[in-house]
């Protein structure tokens, strides 16, 4: 028995040193609103308060239409007013006959006559976990009417979850982070222009050696001086999705991580598709869809609930010391 104590210790310090002890604390943790199948919330600052825009099915009537994309605006960020369905599967190039669903948006606001683009996942009527996913692009002037749907990535490893960065550099308008369907221990990165069109190869900026383990829905910020890659880490057997995070001071790489939310508890097994609005000093808010556990104790992916906002005060550790890498280690023996 004592051997068997000795040996989760040990397993106990390398995952808690491996993670990093997260000197980030919970401020607030917030209910929005509720939603049949909510998630993968992104918000922007605009005039006069903020605007979120999210996807899912916002009530049972949504289901038979598939993945619908919805925006709401919030003058305090608190109260939310009621939604508006401002993306459907029937509004992509041939209809709801080729499309299955839209989702993930990522909505970058700038100059010009169309100042808000939207990067968003679209799957095909053949859309299943691993296949049929690309990453699409539309433009507004107003954040609710989307026009000029165009095709981004398609094709293996089934890109999905985009989150874009203004960041222009010759050709360059954006860099655009995305997970892969089929590949999705790794986060990649392309390099967009103006057209929005992709014009580098994939670079991979984080990854993963854990077996049966995702990295999904990314999220790029730069805020309090250095680069933010939030995510969720997915168990592919329980389906179980933490949120982590990643720090750097460039955005073209990043290694260890940081663990903000763990999911162990009782009635809520996942948060999905973590937004986030950095705020002044050192905290930011961190918008993400809650899972409840069925009664069998499994993951119903397929029922977010709610959308919640969680508000964090950021850690002033200096940056390299935060985040050691994860190094994979032998799982002991346990004795009988």
């Amino acid at each position: 028995m004592r051997r068997a104590i000795i040996l989760f210790a040990v397993v106990a310090a390398l995952l808690g040193s491996a993670a990093g002890a997260s000197a980030d604390r919970v401020l607030e943790q917030r209910t929005l609103f509720a939603g049949r199948n909510v998630y993968s919330p992104v918000v922007e600052n605009v005039a006069g308060g903020q605007a979120m825009w999210y996807g899912g099915w916002q009530s049972e009537k949504d289901l038979a239409g598939g993945d619908e994309i919805y925006r709401r605006f919030s003058s305090d960020g608190i109260a939310w007013g009621a939604h508006t369905t401002v993306l459907t599967p029937a509004d992509m190039p041939g209809g709801s006959a080729v499309w299955r669903h839209v989702n993930d948006p990522s909505i970058t606001i700038d100059d010009g006559p169309k100042p808000y683009t939207m990067f968003f996942t679209a799957c095909r009527n053949l859309c299943a976990a691993t296949q049929g996913n690309e990453i699409w692009s539309a433009e507004s002037v107003n954040g609710v009417n989307w026009t000029n749907l165009k095709p981004l990535l398609a094709g293996f490893p089934h890109p999905a979850e985009p989150s874009a960065t203004v960041e222009r550099s010759g050709a360059q308008e954006w860099k655009v982070y995305y997970t892969g369907r089929s590949e999705c221990g790794k986060v990649k990165m392309v390099s967009v222009n103006a057209e929005r069109e992709v014009i580098s190869e994939p670079q991979t900026v984080l990854s993963t050696s854990r077996p049966a383990s995702c990295l999904l829905n990314p999220e790029v910020k730069y805020f309090h001086s250095a680069w933010h890659i939030f995510y969720e880490r997915a168990d592919v057997w329980t389906n179980r999705r933490d949120i982590e995070e990643s720090e750097s001071d460039s955005n073209t790489s990043w290694t260890g991580f940081n663990k903000l939310i763990i999911n162990s508890g009782p009635t809520y097994c996942a948060t999905v598709g973590p937004g986030v609005l950095p705020l002044a000093g050192v905290s930011y808010d961190m918008f993400v869809g809650l899972t409840r556990r069925r009664s069998d104790g499994t993951c119903d992916v397929s029922h977010q609930g709610r959308i919640e906002r969680w508000r964090w005060r950021r850690r002033l550790t200096p940056l390299h010391q935060r985040y050691p890498a994860w190094v994979p280690f032998p799982i002991p023996t346990w004795p009988t």
